[in-house]
Parts: structure tokens; C-alpha cells; sequence
């Protein structure tokens, strides 16, 4: 587990599935629940769930927006999350700010 520094919490557990422009702006008062995309991966081994997980982008990072991926083998973690992981790289985020930007809008 690594652990993150995040100005507002102290050290906690890094959210590794924030993209690294989210990441840089999540505490931003100009961020908000409107401006952030959820994409919810599934990844099996054979018929077995063996992950789920929500993965979470600025919009404007993405040209399409899907909401549910599935991974079933190899071919389609390179085909469907190719051109997404490499949005990830420098991200990842202190996962009690992501959930107040998540709710703070819903209240």
C-alpha cells in the first residue's frame, strides 16, 4: 500500500485510480462533481470477478465516455484501457478528498 501526503488529511492511503489531471485539481474550488467521469471496470478470470473498480477522469480528458467497462482477457485490457492508463500515470489521490468532491455537490 503507498501511502500519499495530501495537505488536508495528512498521510493516508493512496486512491490509485484517479487520473493525474484530476489528482492536480481535485481541491480546487473551480473542480466539482460536474467536471469528474466515473468509469466502473470489471475484470474477470474466466467467469470469476476477480476486481472491480471505479476509475475517475476530468471529462474533458476523454473523448468518449463510457460508464462500464469489462475485462475478460489480455486483448481486451490493451484494447479498452490502452489509451486510459496512461492518464494515470503521476495521478493517484488521497481518497477522503475524492469522496468530499464525490458527495459535496449531492448534498
Amino acid at each position: 500500500m503507498s501511502l500519499y501526503p495530501c495537505p488536508v488529511h495528512g498521510e493516508v492511503a493512496l486512491y490509485p485510480y484517479a487520473s493525474k489531471q484530476l489528482s492536480e485539481q481535485l481541491n480546487s474550488p473551480e473542480t466539482s462533481i460536474v467536471d469528474v467521469h466515473e468509469i466502473k471496470v470489471e475484470f474477470f478470470d474466466g467467469d470469476e470477478l476477480i476486481q472491480r473498480s471505479s476509475f475517475f477522469f476530468l471529462k474533458r480528458e476523454l473523448s468518449e465516455l463510457p460508464t462500464y467497462l469489462v475485462i475478460r482477457n489480455e486483448q481486451d485490457e490493451k484494447d479498452l484501457l490502452g489509451n486510459l492508463l496512461p492518464k494515470f500515470k503521476g495521478g493517484g489521490c488521497c481518497p477522503k478528498c475524492l469522496n468530499r468532491l464525490l458527495v459535496k455537490d449531492r448534498a
